[in-house]
Order: structure tokens, then C-alpha cells, then sequence
């Protein structure tokens, strides 16, 4: 019984300090400044959305969608050796480039509690769990042990319906310990 309760405490005092350091990364502000007007949000979302090019910035963190990006659609993920692809006809995989940049001092992870992806009438999507495995190394978004002054960009993986294909934009949606952020994806 002692070592179970020694490996619990292990693993609680793992758990707990992990979500006081993330707590500490209280959000700051956009980079970019919000021309008036230009923020809205999607029905079925309750963060600011924020537009491709402009940076979220949090105490250790700056998080964007690159402003050249569009989202991209396809039916298989992988390569020649590892591949996926969508079970259903009517679903694509959308691929949203993401970049990360650590702004503190010290090596650093971002934790994300969760990635969304809404449609403007606001269905919602949640990221595919392991389907990044399956993207090139290029295409993957490592936000783990990131040095200091270190940028990463990479692509999320997510399962939507074939309407999402003909939005002008998604809204890519993600909430940490003590954010939740949007940001406007184009489509086109």
C-alpha cells in the first residue's frame, strides 16, 4: 500500500506543478492592435477572434496564425509508409497552420487544454487526437520543451463536415490553464 501511495504522490506532485507554472502565463495582450470593428465572434464561441498575422501574446508565449496561411482540406493525411484517411464522404481533414513563440527566459511548453475548430454558424470540431502522427515532420507542431526566443509552426489536424470547405474563414479556438483565444482562419 505504500507504494501506491508513494507513486500517487509522485504523480500529484507532477500534476500540480505543471498547472501552477501554466497558471503563472496570465494572457497579456494582442501584438497587433484591434482596428475597430474588425473582431467578431461566430455564434457558438464565447472568445475575441482574433485575425490571421495578429499575435495573442500570454506571459511566456506568443500563439498565431501566420497571415499568408489558409486552411487546407484533404481527404488522406501521411505519406507513402503511414497514411490516413476519412472514413466518411462527406468529411474532410482540415489542416490550420499554427506558430508558437517562446517569449520567457527558460525552456517552455505550451500547455493546451483544447484545440476547436467552429464554422461562422457555429458548429464546432475538436481537434483528431494522434492524427498529427501522421503528418510529415515538417507539417507537425511540436509546443514541448520550446528554448527561449524559439519559434514553431506547425499544422492541427481537425475532422469537419464538407460545408466547412465553403466558409471564407473558421474560427480556430484555443483555451489554455488561463486563456481562451480565437483566431480568424481563412479558407481561400
Amino acid at each position: 500500500m505504500t507504494v501506491l501511495a508513494a507513486i500517487f504522490a509522485v504523480i500529484l506532485v507532477i500534476v500540480l506543478s505543471a498547472v501552477f507554472r501554466q497558471r503563472a502565463d496570465t494572457p497579456t495582450s494582442t501584438t497587433a492592435t484591434q482596428p475597430s470593428g474588425s473582431a467578431t465572434q461566430p455564434s457558438g464561441s464565447s472568445s475575441l477572434l482574433i485575425s490571421s498575422g495578429q499575435r495573442y501574446q500570454t506571459k511566456s508565449f506568443e500563439i498565431w496564425v501566420p497571415s499568408w496561411a489558409t486552411a487546407s482540406f484533404t481527404k488522406t493525411i501521411g505519406s507513402d509508409y503511414l497514411t490516413k484517411s476519412v472514413e466518411d464522404a462527406g468529411t474532410f481533414f482540415c489542416l490550420v497552420p499554427i506558430c508558437v513563440k517562446n517569449r520567457a527566459t527558460s525552456t517552455e511548453s505550451l500547455v493546451v487544454l483544447s484545440w476547436y475548430l467552429y464554422m461562422p454558424s457555429g458548429e464546432r470540431f475538436e481537434i483528431e487526437t494522434f492524427a498529427d502522427m501522421y503528418l510529415d515532420e515538417k507539417d507537425k507542431l511540436n509546443a514541448h520543451n520550446i528554448p527561449p526566443g524559439i519559434t514553431r509552426c506547425g499544422k492541427l489536424v481537425f475532422l469537419v463536415i464538407d460545408r466547412a470547405r465553403s466558409s471564407s474563414y473558421l474560427k480556430l479556438e484555443s483555451r489554455g490553464w488561463s486563456f481562451t483565444v480565437g483566431f480568424r482562419v481563412p479558407t481561400r
